[in-house]
């Protein structure tokens, strides 16, 4: 009787657990725009690119919660250029200055993955660069081999620092980018987005370790041929090959270039890649006695430049643009 009753008991009805379908992720593509940071020519390109872009991620080392507050009011049409540029100390009519007139009132978001303010590798990157100032002084003293055992450490220092930086920056585009466009309105809905990256030349790094991932990305450089400097040259190639050593012409080439540039090249051009690539070409003239020789030469005349040295060996350095672009080849 037992059994009977229970089997004439109605089932009881059991609901089908809900399966929850994933939330669709929009399709992330990437593209890098290569550029010296302050030359105005690399503003044409970037101008075109963010326009189709959905949204920016800027190189900003060292950026703090009121520097991405002004960009993100620039953005919104909250502040104007002039504004913004008379609080971060960017002169009217440069290339940063036009950058900023292109965001103004995109409407466009803009994510920061770079070292913050407060990271602890700013320190490191502060250290790296007292390296190349003392590098530079010990030159001017006529000190050779020291300026050159501090220019070393300074390449493999600041290698192994970019190298790390990168690393932070991928994992920002990876993880926090996805975190930014679910939490973003403008982005939200999208089924594909464009995300512009603008970077220093030296990081072409970061653009290979991002394709290894399969990852959807391209990029571009500001102009072509684009010419990196001797420290960079040195630089770049630990990067890519940690088990490089520096290469002690180069270094010392790479002084020069340094020295020609601030103080010679930089009073008739404002174009950093002309001005790389002319400095360039007149430090691979020399070979390391030629610089050792300029290095003492120095040393015991304070009053004397880097161009009365290489004037002295016949080797011409431009006092006009027109000439600068004579000697290029423009």
């Amino acid at each position: 009787m037992e059994a009977m009753k229970r089997e004439e008991l109605p089932l009881k009805h059991v609901e089908e657990p809900k399966i929850e379908k994933p939330e669709k992720e929009p399709k992330i593509s990437y593209h890098i725009l290569y550029g010296c940071h302050v030359t105005l020519e690399d503003f044409e390109k970037f101008h075109g690119l963010f326009k189709e872009a959905d949204i920016y991620i800027p190189e900003l080392e060292g950026h703090d919660a009121r520097t991405r507050n002004l960009l993100d009011m620039l953005s919104q049409g909250k502040r104007s250029p002039e504004e913004v540029a008379s609080r971060t100390w960017v002169k009217e009519g440069s290339l940063k200055y036009k950058v900023y007139e292109t965001i103004h009132n995109s409407k466009k978001p803009i994510l920061f993955v770079d070292l913050p303010l407060n990271h602890e590798l700013i320190k490191v990157s502060d250290e790296n660069d007292e390296l190349g100032r003392e590098a530079l002084k010990l030159f001017r003293a006529g000190e050779l081999k020291p300026a050159l055992k501090k220019m070393h450490k300074y390449v493999i220092d600041d290698a192994d620092y970019e190298l790390k930086r990168e690393a932070i920056m991928k994992e920002g585009l990876k993880e926090r980018l996805k975190r930014f466009v679910k939490e973003c309105p403008e982005l939200k809905d999208k089924d594909e987005i464009k995300a512009l990256l603008t970077l220093g030349a030296a990081h072409t790094h970061l653009y290979h370790d991002l394709k290894k991932e399969n990852i959807s990305i391209s990029r571009e450089f500001a102009r072509q041929p684009f010419i990196f400097d001797h420290i960079m040259g040195e630089l770049r190639g630990i990067m890519f090959s940690k088990n490089r050593k520096p290469d002690k012409t180069m270094l010392a080439r790479g002084i020069i270039d340094v020295l020609l540039t601030v103080y010679s090249i930089s009073s008739v051009t404002v174009d950093t890649s002309k001005a790389i690539a002319l400095s360039y070409k007149i430090s691979s003239k020399l070979n390391l006695k030629d610089i050792e020789r300029i290095s003492k030469d120095l040393g015991k005349d304070p009053e004397k430049t880097i161009v009365d040295c290489l004037e002295e060996r016949n080797i011409k350095v431009p006092k006009t643009e027109e000439e600068m672009d004579e000697m290029l080849g423009k």
